[in-house]
């Protein structure tokens, strides 16, 4: 095999040059490594794994244990999405060197949760919180503003409920039916 390099190589078993790259087995130790190809395909593909054959990084791990990405600084780690070309508008999941967590969308959007393929949860961009079907909240729900329900909704509670706005107390267990303005 012919090879045509500028600098040092040191090679005795695990490199073989092949038509199409390199195909290097063993630990490779390197300052810094760059990625270039095409616009489509997968850059670094570790497990062979057919889902997502345009992904830049495909991980697929066999076997015991988990394909778990960690990086760590004493800057603190920031893991950034930048969906629209390369724009700086980043979604992006943080841990500061104070280990305070952050998850922030720096557009002007909302962020949607969910499971099962369905939108369960909404936060938008004026930090309006919207929650799907009936949720149960184990503690204190404070609302700073106005809380609208539905023709159909209610509000109940296990012990003592009181509205300061309109100065409406409910103690123990009551059933009030009517409008309260």
């Amino acid at each position: 095999t012919n090879i045509d390099s500028v600098g040092i190589i040191t090679a005795r078993d695990g490199l073989k040059v092949l038509a199409g790259g390199a195909n290097v087995v063993g630990v490779i130790t390197a300052t810094s490594v760059n990625l270039t190809g095409a616009s489509s395909g997968n850059y670094l593909n570790v497990g062979s794994s057919t889902e997502y054959a345009n992904a830049a990084i495909n991980i697929y791990r066999l076997g015991n244990g988990y394909a778990d990405m960690r990086l760590s600084s004493n800057y603190g780690a920031k893991v950034a999405l930048a969906g629209a070309s390369n724009n700086t508008d980043e979604f992006f999941i943080q841990q500061d060197n104070t280990k305070t967590a952050y998850i922030y969308n720096e557009a002007n959007k909302g962020i949607t949760f969910g499971t099962n393929n369905t939108a369960r949860m909404w936060l938008d961009n004026q930090g309006n919180f919207r929650v799907a079907g009936i949720s149960t909240f184990a503690g204190v729900v404070d609302i700073d503003g106005n809380a609208t329900f539905g023709a159909n909704g209610s509000i109940t509670t296990g012990s003592n409920f009181t509205l300061n706005g309109n100065a409406f107390t409910v103690t123990g267990t009551s059933t009030v039916v009517g409008e309260f303005k």
